[in-house]
């Protein structure tokens, strides 16, 4: 029995209408995350409808565009270290984002030692709080991954970096005490209506420790270093990136990604 070819375009339009759907209702696990930091195949594939990428920053709120005239303001205004969304109290929002999402990269280039506070899925405490300063040292659990959370100062160049996912399913709110420093980035991603990331601490802490190796065996590259030895010459030794079990050193993770979408500085 032949089907008429009007049945089959239909049948083309419905699937292709239910495809964005079903991908927009994904779970994600933590490792799920992991490999989507660590695989280079994944920068050349577009992201699922609907997936943005953004970034609050602290750039010059000066530096306006007035809707009203279409005109930008005060376009060169350079005092990039202090930019903030608003005040509430003594403390100093940084960034502000709704569910379901992920940060991927945080940095600033003179972190202090004023608490930084993030808040996950409206919860009343924060997930984590700690020294800014702290989130880049590669010490203080469960941000103790060397490889991803370093500070360059420390090898001659400037500016810190942590590179771990931090998942949510509502939202996302990152708030500053006195003295946490100048300058600062949180680069993330905003998924589809639906998509349901792991809940924090718990499983990406489990996620983690239960595998380091996914650090490795996910896009891994090899990562030559100099090591040097007792009475002989410096001997060199690779070890993959991003095993947290083996890579020491506030070296940058190699083949780092960030998560793909549009681009825009906050």
């Amino acid at each position: 029995m032949s089907i008429p070819r009007s049945w089959l375009a239909s049948s083309v339009l419905v699937l292709s209408a239910l495809a964005p759907a079903a991908r927009a209702q994904q779970t994600l696990t933590y490792k799920d995350l992991v490999r989507r930091m660590t695989n280079l195949e994944r920068l050349a594939e577009l992201p699922a409808p609907g997936e943005t990428c953004g970034q609050w920053s602290s750039y010059d709120r000066a530096s306006k565009y007035d809707a009203a005239s279409g005109k930008y303001i005060h376009w060169d205004a350079n005092g990039d270290g202090d930019g903030i969304i608003r005040r509430e109290g003594d403390r100093v929002v940084m960034a502000e984002m709704k569910g379901p999402g992920c940060i991927w990269r945080i940095w600033s280039a003179a972190a202090g030692q004023g608490h930084v506070k993030i808040y996950l899925d409206d919860q009343p405490q924060p997930t984590l709080d700690l020294p800014f300063i702290a989130y880049f040292d590669g010490k203080h659990p469960p941000l103790a991954y060397p490889a991803l959370s370093y500070d360059m100062t420390k090898t001659g160049s400037a500016g810190q970096n942590l590179y771990l996912p931090i998942p949510y399913q509502k939202s996302c709110k990152v708030v500053a005490e006195k003295n946490w420093g100048q300058y600062y980035h949180f680069t993330y991603a905003t998924y589809p209506p639906g998509t349901r990331p792991p809940r924090t601490p718990a499983t990406w802490r489990r996620s983690i420790t239960a595998s380091p190796g996914d650090w490795a065996s996910t896009g891994a590259c090899a990562r030559a270093r100099r090591s040097p030895s007792r009475g002989s010459a410096s001997r060199r030794e690779r070890r993959p990136a991003f095993c947290a079990s083996t890579v020491r050193g506030p070296s940058p993770p190699c083949g780092s990604r960030r998560s793909s979408g549009i681009a825009r500085t906050r």
